[in-house]
């Protein structure tokens, strides 16, 4: 990532090439995605505030996973 943050308008620019890459090449399009631009992309669920939603669902599946490997005797 450069030393300088990125403007809203490159956030906004680096998001959107990710995304034509990814709707234009499907999971190949995602494995060409910079580091910038994903960092863009998160930047932007931030900004729009769905940060703390995104990471609540990711925790819950988290502990959904450790209870059912616990409840199936699975070490994890």
């Amino acid at each position: 990532m450069p030393d300088t943050p990125m403007t809203e308008a490159e956030m906004l620019a680096k998001a959107g090439s990710a995304i034509a890459k990814i709707d234009r090449s499907g999971q190949r399009g995602a494995s060409m995605v910079t580091m910038e631009e994903t960092i863009a992309m998160a930047a932007l669920i931030e900004c729009l505030g769905a940060g703390p939603i995104c990471q609540r669902v990711f925790h819950d599946a988290q502990v959904k996973t450790a209870d059912a490997a616990r409840a199936a005797g699975v070490a994890l």
